[in-house]
């Protein structure tokens, strides 16, 4: 059965129209295209193709564009908010008894000039009330076997920069701006997935960046957006091994190249947050706390030196002032229950090479007429113990010069 239009000279071909006549009960009549099945073992059912009229005139001023395809579901004029829904449009794939599934394929337009054409996914503006729609991309659940990938790319560049990939909520100005969040599913015998964040390997000018910055606010008395990255709980409570917690990593990047004085690897820098007018944010480091035994201890230590060169120093150093004291350095340990307080330990390494290194400890200088420079004050514990039998003694100070073994 064929339906056609005769051509036109000096004018359009005709149009093919379609429509149900309207009606005043019940639903609106049904167009209903069904192309045809086959018994034929190995063939292909028929197949329903809709095109646009394409725009074959090949004028370089203006040739004309190809036909638009055009599919809009009916309008519900009806005033209940609630029931009186427009209508959907639904692109179904075809199910397969055996095999897999029918895709949905999606494509631009390609373009034998320029630009291929975009695929825009976009829900309507909002009426005078209520919310825009959501845009929902979803795999389907299965019962044996894997769920399907959702993945979003952009193409390859092969000459220009490769396209971006966002995410981004709206603008808000009347309440919160909507969260971006990255989750991953829930396992019940195995490993929940990984949020990995990669950047690509460039063989021009720097590496690309990873930049996380929290939000600033302009409100009164408000603070700025925390950046919290906190590793995962070992929540197991066995008793023989529940596991432990996650740790957190945080590696400056290695230097591949052969040149001894600028080929340096990355720096690893933690700085608090600056203030206009009050005190600038503080850094401080924390052990993890333990229910029932130790605390976590931290460790500050340079890496071993390679072949060549001296291991790294260990800088504590505070800033200097232009009105008021210096920051204090305070090396304490913990008061000790039931058991000594901790020592402080102050040991230089042994060399095969030289004179063994000093220990030095100046007090400060002072520029001030009258006034008196730093003293160095050794003192040996206290035994604050009021016990009549035994209190316990002071502890001694004990300078003892290097023994010479030679």
């Amino acid at each position: 059965v064929a339906i056609n239009t005769g051509a036109g000279v000096q004018g359009s071909g005709g149009d093919i129209s379609m429509t149900v006549g309207t009606g005043n009960m019940g639903d609106g009549g049904d167009i209903i295209g069904v192309a045809g099945e086959t018994t034929d073992a190995g063939a292909v059912g028929g197949r329903v193709s809709i095109t646009g009229g394409a725009g074959t005139s090949t004028d370089a001023a203006d040739g004309g564009d190809g036909g638009d395809v055009v599919v809009t579901a009916g309008k519900a004029f009806g005033g209940n908010a609630v029931t009186d829904i427009g209508g959907d449009v639904l692109v179904s794939a075809g199910e397969a008894t055996s095999a897999v599934g029918g895709a949905v394929k999606v494509m631009s337009g390609f373009s034998e000039s320029t630009s291929s054409g975009n695929v825009e996914v976009a829900t309507a503006a909002a009426g005078a009330v209520g919310v825009s729609g959501d845009v929902l991309i979803d795999t389907g659940a299965t019962t044996v076997g894997d769920t399907g990938m959702m993945a979003v790319s952009t193409g390859r560049a092969t000459q220009g920069n490769s396209g971006g990939a966002y995410m981004t909520t709206g603008d808000s100005f009347y309440g919160l701006t909507g969260n971006v969040e990255l989750t991953t599913g829930a396992a019940t015998s195995g490993d929940a997935g990984d949020i990995k964040l990669t950047v690509g390997q460039g063989d021009t000018n720097n590496g690309g960046d990873v930049v996380t910055t929290a939000g600033p606010t302009t409100a009164a008395g408000m603070a700025g957006g925390a950046i919290v990255l906190t590793a995962g709980a070992g929540l197991s409570t066995d008793s023989a091994d529940g596991g432990n917690g996650g740790d957190v990593v945080i590696t400056a990047g290695k230097a591949f190249g052969g040149n001894a004085v600028t080929d340096i690897g990355g720096d690893v820098l933690v700085s608090a947050g600056a203030a206009a007018s009050a005190y600038g944010g503080a850094v401080e480091v924390t052990s993890g706390f333990s229910d029932a035994t130790s605390s976590g201890a931290i460790s500050l230590t340079t890496a071993n030196a390679g072949t060549a060169g001296v291991s790294g120093g260990v800088l504590v150093t505070t800033g200097d002032t232009t009105q008021g004291e210096s920051g204090t350095v305070a090396i304490n340990t913990g008061a000790g229950v039931q058991g000594s307080g901790g020592d402080i330990s102050m040991t230089v390494g042994t060399g095969n090479m030289g004179d063994g290194g000093d220990i030095i400890g100046v007090a400060g200088e002072t520029t001030d007429a009258g006034a008196v420079g730093g003293r160095v004050s050794i003192t040996g514990g206290a035994g604050t113990s009021t016990d009549a039998a035994d209190g316990g003694d002071g502890g001694d100070v004990v300078v003892t010069a290097g023994k010479a073994f030679g």
